[in-house]
């Protein structure tokens, strides 16, 4: 085992531990002392807070971000919290008042102690089975978006920053010169139906089919088909992390070339994604790194963050049940060789 995935794996070693930490975490907060000066109904909302969550005891599933994390409860009910919910990357009211509809994003209505607090997400038309969070971002102010799939994989909603286009609401025929926004709004405040993906899926494979996973980078979007082959991507691709012949600045939802594999490549499935920051990467059943395209740093901070990032998409993974490391030959530097692209 390198040094480099010792590290990337440490504390990690199943999600459903990361999901039992962070319950316990979320039950402290909203076991607090009610201050005086908090109203009401902020105590009735902690108060049906708390008695969602002794109902459904531990979190099922856990997307653990750098600034904002997912927990799905055994009903198949979602709950968000994070340092800051500006881009609405939550999914959910934190008092963000006219930020709603704003173009630009501001924090002079913000309440970010609303944001850490473990909220149930409203409004999702289905039980929520995964969910996905951004990992890394060119800039913590101007990153951050969310994903959730039901159980069937034909349902993808998201939620957040849209500056990039990530968050998959244009048809496939917008290309690299991608959409307008609506309203010309750079981000969504509620979980919104990213609907292209699945239709570009099932159009290209002849019908039946469905996400196996999800993955979300700084400003991009990962989606793998269940047939194992197909990877579709949007969002930013300037650096290459769509896996394109081209790199273009942004993308609708299109078939990624590089991370895709072919039919006749017998054996050689992928089982789940990952992406940090600007860099993609296909894993196998094993948890071994298949393909990587975009900008993957080996040294450095950069390479640390990746790494993190790696191992928190391997613990998921594998706690769905998508790869098993232990039949893994040896976590050598194969598990983590992460280089730049020339």
């Amino acid at each position: 085992m390198t040094e480099a995935y010792a590290t990337a794996m440490d504390g990690q070693h199943s999600q459903q531990h990361l999901a039992d930490s962070k319950c316990d975490s979320v039950q402290t907060t909203l076991r607090r002392p009610i201050r005086e000066e908090e109203s009401s109904s902020q105590q009735q909302q902690q108060q049906q807070q708390h008695q969602a969550m002794h109902n459904n005891s531990v979190f099922v599933h856990v997307a653990q971000g750098d600034r904002h994390s997912i927990g799905i409860t055994a009903n198949g009910q979602a709950y968000s919290w994070g340092k800051s919910n500006a881009l609405g990357q939550l999914g959910r009211d934190c008092g963000d008042g006219g930020n709603s509809s704003s173009t630009t994003a501001t924090s002079s209505t913000h309440q970010p102690q609303r944001a850490k607090q473990p909220a149930a997400i409203p409004n999702l038309p289905f039980a929520v089975r995964r969910a996905f969070v951004s990992q890394g971002g060119t800039d913590s102010k101007d990153s951050g978006h969310s994903a959730v799939v039901d159980a069937s994989g034909t349902k993808l909603w998201m939620t957040g920053c849209d500056r990039w286009q990530q968050l998959g609401l244009g048809s496939a025929q917008g290309g690299s010169s991608g959409y307008t926004w609506k309203h010309g709004k750079l981000w969504q405040t509620q979980f919104t139906p990213s609907r292209y993906v699945v239709e570009l899926m099932q159009k290209q494979q002849g019908g039946a089919c469905s996400i196996r996973d999800v993955a979300l980078g700084g400003d991009h979007t990962l989606v793998l088909s269940s047939n194992q082959r197909d990877v579709y991507a949007f969002g930013k691709g300037a650096e290459g992390q769509l896996g394109l012949t081209q790199k273009p600045y942004v993308s609708a939802p299109v078939k990624s070339t590089q991370l895709s594999v072919s039919a006749s490549s017998n054996g050689n499935k992928i089982a789940a994604l990952c992406a940090v920051d600007a860099c993609s990467m296909t894993l196998r059943a094993n948890g071994m790194i298949h393909k990587q395209v975009g900008k993957c740093p080996a040294r450095g901070e950069l390479a640390a963050n990746l790494a993190t990032g790696l191992g928190r998409c391997v613990a998921q993974a594998e706690n769905e049940g998508l790869i098993d490391t232990s039949k893994s030959i040896s976590k050598t530097n194969e598990a983590i060789k992460v280089t730049s692209p020339p």
